[in-house]
């Protein structure tokens, strides 16, 4: 036989041999149950088990959010805290905001609603297997509803330490803060949360009943108070021999602190300016004349004279003109606009003394 054909043929009898076929018969229960012992051990099968009957009561469970309003010019953070429970100072651009009634204006925060638990385990026993280096553990795992995830806000910003140096300017109440503020009264009841010792030790979550007035007086007494300790211990510092603490206060922190304190009308910019070399006052939108004062209404420059709000300045008492009264928003020109009728019809009848 020639060798070539010998070789075709062999190559043409390989190529239509039928593909062989392999067959895996499903393994008996013992062997699932082995290999998933080798994989993962018994101690993280057992884990595994409970971590899913704990969420799966979890969630046939009606547990409430809660809400955490962040009105100062810091981000919120707690030791355990991710990003995703960070909430943000009240004027970034990415805020979730929401404005509550107090005084005779409103205050703006940034929201965070705490809708969903975590969960984490934690070792609750261990037993020696023969390998002391590898010892067979039980663990169990533990819940963390919305209530415990927003207490710490509460405590740690309003409370400080033994109730002393307290930031303030947090509000933690149940439920989703725009349907408890939509009325944006600040006559009602919001539940707070709040923990007790029970008699084997256990820390016991509740949410406490408190008139929102209250609690709004309260937080922003420490916060305004707390706002003038931070530029007490940045003129301190500006002042100390020790170049480094000069520099530590354009760490940002404390010239928020001071813009916040312009925002608020607190002190002006001339007072805090030395702090913010590196920060700008609110500037008119017409000219570009820096704000002087945190109560000026109208812009310095005599050429000019542009309100900075010119629905405050109006409703104030003040002069605004028509054409800048019309680029208002359509809430605040509605308002403007019942306001101009009434003082129109306030002195229809008067007549001056000749």
């Amino acid at each position: 036989m020639n060798p070539k054909e010998s070789t075709m043929t062999d190559a043409t009898q390989f190529s239509e041999a039928p593909e062989k076929q392999y067959r895996q018969d499903q393994l008996p229960p013992a062997a699932l149950d082995y290999i998933r012992r080798q994989a993962n051990g018994d101690s993280m099968n057992r884990l595994t088990v409970k971590r899913e009957t704990a969420q799966e009561m979890a969630d046939m469970s009606n547990y409430p959010a809660f809400s955490i309003i962040n009105f100062n010019p810091i981000r919120l953070g707690v030791e355990w805290a991710t990003n995703d429970l960070s909430p943000l100072q009240y004027n970034h651009p990415l805020a979730n905001k929401v404005a509550v009634k107090y005084g005779s204006g409103e205050r703006v925060g940034s929201l965070l609603v705490v809708r969903n638990y975590k969960g984490y385990h934690a070792p609750i026993s261990a037993r020696d297997i023969g390998d002391p280096s590898v010892p067979d553990c039980d663990y169990d795992w533990h819940i963390v509803y919305p209530i415990e995830l927003a207490r710490p806000f509460e405590h740690n910003y309003n409370n400080g330490q033994d109730g002393t140096g307290a930031i303030g300017g947090v509000l933690v109440f149940q439920g989703h803060a725009k349907q408890v503020l939509e009325s944006k009264r600040n006559d009602i009841v919001i539940h707070v949360p709040a923990t007790r010792r029970a008699k084997n030790k256990t820390l016991i979550y509740y949410a406490e009943p408190i008139s929102l007035a209250e609690k709004l007086d309260d937080i922003f007494t420490k916060q305004k108070a707390y706002c003038f300790e931070k530029l007490r211990v940045a003129r301190s510092l500006a002042d100390h021999a020790d170049p480094q603490l000069q520099a530590s206060v354009h760490d940002g922190v404390f010239s928020a602190w001071a813009q916040f304190a312009i925002d608020m009308g607190w002190t002006d910019v001339g007072q805090v300016d030395w702090l913010m070399r590196k920060e700008s006052g609110e500037t008119c939108k017409k000219c570009g004349t820096i704000r002087k004062s945190a109560s000026a209404m109208f812009c310095s420059n005599p050429a000019c004279l542009q309100p900075f709000d010119p629905f405050a300045a109006y409703m104030a008492g003040m002069k605004v003109d028509l054409d800048t009264l019309a680029m208002l928003p359509d809430d605040q020109r509605k308002i403007v606009a019942k306001e101009m009728k009434r003082r129109a019809n306030l002195f229809k009848d008067f007549e001056p003394e000749k």
